[in-house]
């Protein structure tokens, strides 16, 4: 009965690697799908979208800094005839300093994004693809392994469970 009981949990726990085996291959290789989407989301989508309003940014600031320029030209002019209090021209100087430095930064910021921000992201996302198919690859020995030693333990208890009945069948005989 120990052995018949002892043959029947391996088969049983045999059965169960089988089943998990496949529930984490199946997990292994959705992760490689996940990581390989969220690369090329990056590569096709973001990283356009990301250089696209980097550039707005700078557009942007070019056209302020033109205006601020432009207020400011009118404001020197204006000082120069009289009609302009020197609070009111130091405020249409600050504002096309402040638009200078707003497009310095918008550049500076597009620059960063391309030297470095994208060459990281770019980077850390292929890592996570390559180690899900690494990981994915010791999943399946770490399986096979897994199975392999329930199938010996099963055929071990099946053969013992034959010896055990054989005894059994000798001694009933006697």
């Amino acid at each position: 009965a120990n052995a018949f009981t002892a043959y029947e949990a391996a088969k049983t726990e045999l059965e169960i690697q089988r089943d998990k085996n496949a529930s984490d291959n199946r997990k292994a290789v959705l992760e490689i799908e996940l990581k390989r989407l969220e690369l090329d989301k990056y590569e096709d989508g973001e990283w356009g979208q990301m250089l696209r309003d980097a550039d707005i940014l700078i557009n942007q600031a070019a056209i302020s800094r033109e205006r601020r320029l432009e207020d400011y030209e009118s404001a020197k002019k204006m000082r120069e005839r009289g009609f302009m209090t020197p609070t009111e021209f130091k405020e249409d100087e600050f504002n096309f300093q402040k638009a200078e430095w707003d497009l310095e930064k918008a550049r500076k910021s597009r620059e960063v994004l391309e030297k470095y921000t994208h060459i990281s992201e770019l980077r850390q996302r292929q890592s996570d693809w390559e180690e899900a198919v690494k990981e994915a690859d010791r999943v399946s020995k770490s399986a096979v392994a897994e199975e392999t030693k329930k199938q010996r333990q099963t055929e071990g208890a099946e053969k013992e469970l034959s010896l055990i009945r054989d005894q059994l069948a000798k001694l009933r005989h006697q």
